[in-house]
């Protein structure tokens, strides 16, 4: 049966806006002083071979006057004491650190990331200018590699925007096989001196100074990515310094991984009591989501003996024994090096799975861990 001939060009024009419809609406909805942040995102294959991904993105304006702005930067000079020999340098780096926690975080914003020769919607932004993508990609799209993974591959995600090619805005996935060795690391005082343990250092390490890595870990780590090793870096690190935590592993050369941050928001309360928090909650639940997420890998847990990462990884070895490949602890001075302690904190667990020393030559892997039983 065919439409009578008037109204042809109707049902042609309808069929025209149709087909141009999806790649019309496959942009991002940004505007010209919006931002976006992907996170290094993380994809894992369902049984029917597909590959499930999670990409996290924050999109956000800056504020250049804002009324947070002095107060947060009195508290901070405050803190450091510093506010008559800060230098230039110092005083651009705050500047820097601090910009990102005085943003407009933007609500109900649309981003379209392409993965392979896809592109895919993310839910809309909440208050907190944040939303988490769930995307399943068969294992025969193209650009992907096969599904008999031996080791991670990383995927490149980019934002699909209208506003020209001035700005990019990328990250990459790491798509994780089945089997084989993931790394938990935390950040501060494991890879990165911070010296959580002294208020003043750990302010102006934040603020004001170029990172420094801790000699030796990240030889360590490479060594771990060379045998095949996934990375997840989990730190209570709040998630406005994802980026200068990204460009301190890069630049260090650590091996490349997943980065999960705490949010904060300054309305929320004090930023630098959000710092020294102790709550452990965040790593908890996160690495039981790691576990939850692989469930026929090992894990190897590394952390520092400043805050409660022995406490916190004890705790869930004991849940996941079998899964659980080594926990190395890095000794720092300063702290509870008490052998009670860890008597307490490993309690019920095989001796020769837990390590804690000072040097990270002797935190490595004595042999290749066994296969999950």
């Amino acid at each position: 049966m065919s439409l009578p001939l008037p109204y042809r060009p109707l049902l042609w024009l309808v069929l025209l806006l149709v087909s141009i419809a999806p790649a019309a609406a496959a942009t991002s909805s940004l505007a010209h002083d919006e931002y976006v942040e992907l996170l290094p995102g993380l994809a894992w294959l369902t049984p029917d071979g597909q590959w499930q991904v999670e990409l996290e993105a924050r999109v956000y304006e800056f504020e250049e006057d804002s009324v947070w702005r002095a107060a947060l930067l009195d508290e901070l000079l405050d803190e450091l004491d510093a506010e008559d020999y800060l230098t230039p340098d110092q005083i651009r780096m705050l500047e820097t650190r601090l910009r990102q926690f005085l943003v407009d975080n933007e609500r109900g914003k649309q981003v379209w990331v392409q993965l392979a020769d896809q592109v895919y919607a993310l839910p809309l932004t909440g208050a907190d200018g944040r939303t988490t993508g769930h995307f399943l990609i068969p294992s025969t799209t193209a650009g992907l590699p096969a599904d008999n993974l031996a080791a991670p591959v990383w995927l490149p995600a980019r934002v699909v925007h209208d506003l020209g090619n001035s700005r990019h805005f990328e990250s990459q996935v790491q798509l994780i096989p089945p089997t084989g060795l993931s790394v938990v690391s935390d950040i501060d005082d494991t890879i990165k001196h911070s010296e959580v343990l002294d208020r003043r250092e750990l302010l102006a390490n934040t603020f004001i100074r170029s990172p420094k890595p801790v000699e030796g870990m990240d030889s360590l780590y490479r060594e771990w990515a060379s045998q095949g090793a996934a990375f997840h870096y989990v730190s209570n690190s709040p998630i406005q310094l994802a980026e200068p935590l990204l460009e301190f592993l890069a630049l260090e050369s650590f091996p490349a991984g997943s980065i999960h941050l705490r949010s904060f928001r300054l309305w929320d309360g004090s930023l630098i009591d959000f710092l020294f928090s102790t709550d452990p909650s965040h790593k908890r639940s996160t690495i039981e989501r790691l576990l939850a997420l692989y469930p026929d890998r090992r894990f190897v847990f590394i952390g520092d003996s400043g805050e409660r990462d022995p406490e916190i990884y004890g705790e869930i070895a004991r849940r996941h024994h079998t899964r659980i490949a080594a926990i190395r602890i890095r000794a720092i001075s300063g702290s509870n090096l008490d052998p009670a302690r860890w008597q307490t904190a490993f309690a019920h667990l095989p001796t020769d799975l837990w390590r804690v020393d000072p040097n990270p030559s002797n935190l490595g892997l004595t042999a290749p861990p066994a296969p999950a039983p």
